[in-house]
């Protein structure tokens, strides 16, 4: 299953997933014996179903992880509490993400920013960033820019221990990104330079970042009436990459093309998910 994951076979990956979960299915007392192994396996089927677009077992799976601490006692809840929260509160990002349930998730992630400003299960930073970056993208998903920027710039002017490096990347593109939404050209040609050079500096400089960032070094530059056909560029170029083996990593991390669509379609990114979701085959 692992070894599916690191190669991005995710249709594989959720295959041995599945197995691993079937196990503990068979033998329902394990889920009890053994708490943390079947969270994991719940937790690595979740994130395969995710990475792979597929939405109706998505929900199933989501089903099984929000009922896993019916299995508990009491002793055994409060030790699970840390891992079970981290586990709930990714896929619920996960889930709002497909569904393009973007300003009904507004609401739904509020236990989830209370865990990350008070911190009561002593997380260590990792997962903090982590999911910070979920829940700005969950912002950006809404067109809540401000507020997506909130957790971004946290995660940016974090200090930087060497871990994360892919989170700290594309926090600083997507806060371009949010910039140049809410208007602040200037903000964004002064920027750019920045987030170039820390990209190179963590040699994470890919030709789908290479695109992003050169249409927003130009865009101040480009009348109003030109913009759709710059949009429709970019997401031509982009599409070229989206099944690239070595390029497509970045919209993992950023659905950099339903933002495109919002643009040129002139609707809102949930919308568009939504669309999507409509005429989406398991």
């Amino acid at each position: 299953m692992w070894y599916r994951y690191i190669t991005q076979d995710f249709v594989s990956c959720y295959r041995y997933a599945a197995k691993w979960v079937r196990l503990f299915e068979s033998r329902p007392a394990t889920k009890s014996s053994d708490p943390v192994l079947y969270l994991k396996a719940l937790h690595h089927a979740l994130n395969a179903l995710f990475m792979g677009g597929k939405l109706p077992s998505f929900l199933l799976y989501f089903e099984q992880l929000t009922l896993a601490e019916s299995h508990w006692n009491e002793q055994l809840r409060h030790e699970m509490l840390s891992l079970y929260s981290e586990y709930h509160a990714t896929h619920l990002c996960n889930r709002i993400f497909l569904t393009g349930q973007y300003t009904d998730g507004i609401n739904e992630i509020q236990s989830v920013e209370l865990l990350l400003a008070q911190n009561p299960l002593h997380w260590h930073s990792r997962k903090r960033l982590t999911l910070s970056y979920k829940v700005a993208c969950v912002y950006f998903g809404a067109d809540r820019h401000a507020e997506c920027l909130d957790y971004l710039n946290a995660i940016i002017n974090s200090p930087d221990d060497g871990s994360l490096q892919d989170i700290r990347s594309f926090a600083r593109m997507l806060a371009l990104i949010c910039h140049y939404e809410l208007g602040n050209e200037v903000f964004v040609a002064h920027q750019i330079r920045s987030v170039y050079r820390y990209l190179h500096k963590m040699k994470d400089l890919q030709a789908v970042q290479r695109a992003v960032l050169s249409f927003l070094k130009q865009s101040a530059h480009w009348k109003p009436s030109e913009m759709p056909h710059h949009f429709q560029s970019l997401r031509l170029t982009l599409m070229d990459y989206r099944n690239h083996p070595y390029e497509k990593r970045p919209f993992l991390y950023l659905d950099i093309i339903a933002w495109l669509d919002s643009k040129l379609l002139g609707m809102s990114i949930q919308e568009i998910i939504r669309l999507r979701v409509s005429g989406r085959k398991e």
